[in-house]
């Protein structure tokens, strides 16, 4: 028979990612292992611990919950890369949003640069390296990775140059991230 967990610091887990997450915030989880793809997905219940004392919280598109030793809270939106493109689509079609490939010619060549999200009219589009949001009203949301350059450099007092800096070594570094070469 397991003994209960006396350990404060994760029974005031559950308590400490209630108080800052709401339900419905979108996450990263990893349900069996963190080696494994992130499920991209949305918290469906309040975090509670479990009679041995480890915090759990429910998610959409899996059944049971996942320690949240397994879930990393993104409350501010998933970047889209050719990475995450397939998790990000699974979760929102869970959330019965339409979403399809966003594709247009490259040098001759049909190739895939984001994903349309929503029906038209309404519809809205992300290119890879922007921000796919997830409002309140279950409706979607596009960050583009310029604003969220200029943010940076509002909210961190860096000088623009400097960040710019930062973000072409990292566009070098991470072509297919940044929606530079990227193919289908």
């Amino acid at each position: 028979m397991s003994r209960p967990v006396t350990d404060p610091y994760i029974s005031a887990a559950a308590d400490e990612w209630n108080a800052a997450y709401p339900i419905g915030v979108p996450v990263l989880a990893y349900p069996l292992t963190r080696a494994a793809e992130p499920l991209y997905t949305f918290t469906r219940s309040a975090a509670w611990s479990l009679g041995h004392g480890r915090p759990v919280v429910l998610v959409e598109g899996y059944t049971g919950g996942v320690y949240l030793t397994h879930i990393d809270a993104t409350p501010d939106g998933w970047e889209l890369t050719t990475r995450s493109y397939a998790g990000i689509d699974g979760a929102i079609d869970r959330d019965s949003v339409y979403a399809k490939a966003y594709t247009r010619y490259v040098d001759g060549v049909l190739t895939t640069v984001g994903l349309r999200i929503g029906a038209k009219p309404n519809h809205v589009v992300a290119y890879f390296g922007d921000t796919v949001v997830r409002n309140v009203d279950r409706t979607y949301s596009v960050r583009r990775a310029e604003d969220i350059r200029r943010l940076a450099v509002q909210r961190h007092a860096i000088d623009a140059d400097g960040m710019e800096a930062y973000f072409s070594t990292y566009a070098a570094a991470h072509p297919e991230w940044c929606g530079m070469g990227v193919a289908a």
